[in-house]
């Protein structure tokens, strides 16, 4: 595989997001707990091997785990994500750019992982404190709170407070939709798409060969 230049592997990532539907595949295009996805030039199908799982955690988030492990294709696939304050009812579309998501794929020619390039520090409730010097007065010493908590993703990145940067990733991006099927109210499966460009060599600073996601597919059931 050539070398991509930084422009082109942009451009890729540019292209993966607008095609990425918002819309996922109808639940008779692919069997339940099955998953299939492009890699580079090779088709990959996976059928009753694939699990799901639905968390919703306390601080109002929900984490999307699909996993699997093919002893046969030697393959073990894993993708997360989480959402917040997802209904559970509506279609969502997600990205490592402004997303916590994660892949991580390995077999006998691939070994890849892709993470967003910048994670957003949660505010753990601590504060700090902070000396003010009075004039002809004692100090007084204030608690005060990280002023990164009340700044939006964007002013966060300007400023590089509140995030914690991930060089190696990049020149990376994972696209995934999610689609959930329900039945009397009740959360029964959900259908996914999803597409990305990976790093073969993350950990070197120049641009390296990429590979390149696509057509991934899967539906996994939900149980109660």
């Amino acid at each position: 595989m050539k070398t991509l230049t930084n422009v082109t592997i942009g451009l890729l990532l540019a292209l993966l997001y607008q095609v990425t539907p918002l819309r996922c595949v109808t639940s008779h295009a692919i069997d339940i707990n099955s998953l299939s996805v492009q890699i580079d030039d090779i088709t990959y199908s996976f059928k009753d091997n694939v699990m799901g799982n639905i968390e919703n955690k306390d601080n109002g988030m929900v984490r999307v785990s699909i996993g699997l492990g093919d002893p046969i294709q030697k393959v073990k696939l894993y993708i997360s994500a989480e959402v917040k304050d997802w209904d559970q009812i509506h279609d969502i579309a997600l990205s490592t750019r402004s997303d916590s998501m994660m892949m991580v794929f390995r077999n006998t020619k691939y070994s890849f992982t892709i993470m967003p390039s910048i994670q957003y520090a949660t505010y753990s409730g601590e504060q700090y404190t902070r000396k003010l010097n009075r004039r002809k007065q004692a100090p007084l010493f204030v608690k005060e709170t990280p002023d990164w908590t009340r700044m939006s993703q964007d002013e966060r990145q300007a400023t590089g407070k509140g995030i914690i940067r991930n060089k190696g990733m990049e020149q990376t991006g994972l696209f995934l939709s999610l689609s959930p099927v329900t039945e009397n109210g009740q959360l029964k499966e959900i259908i996914g798409n999803f597409s990305g460009i990976a790093a073969k060599n993350p950990d070197q600073s120049v641009s390296s060969d990429t590979i390149t996601i696509k057509e991934g597919q899967f539906r996994i059931e939900v149980k109660p």
